[in-house]
Parts: structure tokens; C-alpha cells; sequence
């Protein structure tokens, strides 16, 4: 049985479709390997962040208990290789403005944490700032 030329172009792909479908292939299949192979440094960053701001929460709770509200900065190294830093000072206006009245029950003071942890091109870091109250001396 002899084929005709109509059947024998109909019979097959040509070398153009297949390379064609070789290289939408080829898109699709580097689209998803970039996805996969970008999510491991996603979640190291993830982690990071979680760390640090958990630091940072840790280290502002120790202030009025541990850590006296009193105005300076205190520095020092995290467990997971990271670095924090603790600044308090004054807020507002310290002098009590009022020479006729009695001198304030409480003084306040802003307190700031900063942590670092990661590498340095993909360091994650957490700034924390709130307001601490000072009970005034006798």
C-alpha cells in the first residue's frame, strides 16, 4: 500500500514542532527548578527573622526587671551568632517643669532594642522601641 503525499504529512510531527515543544519544555522546567532551588534560602531568612525579633522581645522583657531603667547602652552577643543592643534613654521633658508642686512619681525613659542574626549579605534584624516608666527615688 502506497501512502500519498496529503497522508504523509499528516502521518507525523515535524522537526520544528518537536523542537518547539522542547524548548516550552525547557521554560517550564527552569521556571520550577528557580522556584524549589530559591525556597531553602527563603525559610534560612524566615528563621533568621523569627530569631531575632524573639531576641529582641526576650531582651526588652529583662528591662525594669532584671535591667534597671536607668538612661545608657549595653551591647552584647545572641546564642544563634547574632548581636543586640539596648539603648534607654530619657524621654521628653526630664525637668519636672512644675518648681511649686511636688517632683513627678514616675520618670519616663524610651527603650530600644536592636538585634542582628545571618549572614552579612542576608542579615534579618528586629528593631523593637516602647516606653518604660521609672519609679522616682525618695
Amino acid at each position: 500500500m502506497r501512502i500519498s503525499g496529503a497522508q504523509r504529512a499528516q502521518a507525523g510531527f515535524t522537526l520544528i514542532e518537536i523542537l518547539v515543544a522542547f524548548a516550552v519544555l525547557g521554560l517550564v522546567a527552569g521556571a520550577v527548578l528557580s522556584v524549589f532551588s530559591a525556597a531553602p534560602g527563603r525559610i534560612s531568612r524566615a528563621e533568621n527573622e523569627r530569631l531575632v525579633v524573639l531576641a529582641a522581645k526576650s531582651i526588652l522583657a529583662r528591662v525594669g526587671n532584671e535591667q534597671p531603667v536607668e538612661a545608657g547602652e549595653w551591647q552584647g552577643e545572641l546564642s544563634t551568632g547574632g548581636h543586640w543592643k539596648l539603648v534607654i534613654e530619657a524621654y521628653g521633658d526630664t525637668d519636672s517643669g512644675n518648681a511649686l508642686g511636688p517632683p513627678p512619681l514616675t520618670s519616663p525613659y524610651l527603650v530600644t532594642v536592636h538585634t542582628t542574626a545571618g549572614p552579612a549579605w542576608n542579615a534579618a534584624t528586629a528593631n523593637i522601641e516602647t516606653i518604660r516608666l521609672r519609679m522616682a527615688t525618695p
